[in-house]
């Protein structure tokens, strides 16, 4: 029961960790969106963090597509952001292994790393 609470409470930190880069990233900032997103996110934290993580890929590789410097970047979020995302349901199949959710930790931390470039600078 314990685990489940402090789960549920980490699943609602990344839905409004995706929700706080896409009210950064998206010009004109789209605040309606976010703020009916941080409402959902304690009720559905997944659904909303898949959301903003969907729109911030899009978005970054819409601007490598347009950047050639900013590929290899890309590829590095993407392979560290997959190896997040497969971390992330391996430690829901297997809680035992030793690290494994701290790999999820460290794997999207460093793919949320590379996204500055998404930020415009006003």
């Amino acid at each position: 029961p314990v685990r489940n609470f402090f789960r549920r409470l980490d699943y609602t930190a990344v839905a409004l960790s995706a929700v706080s880069l896409t009210c950064a990233r998206a010009r004109p900032r789209p605040l309606f969106a976010c703020a009916i997103s941080a409402v959902l996110a304690p009720f559905q934290p997944l659904l909303v963090a898949a959301a903003h993580v969907f729109g911030t890929e899009i978005a970054f590789m819409r601007k490598a597509l347009a950047d050639p410097k900013l590929r290899d970047t890309h590829f590095v979020h993407t392979l560290a952001g997959v190896g997040a995302f497969t971390a992330f349901y391996a430690d829901d199949w297997f809680p035992q292994v030793p690290y494994l959710h701290a790999s999820w930790h460290i794997l999207s931390a460093y793919a949320t790393s590379l996204t500055p470039c998404l930020i415009p600078v006003d």
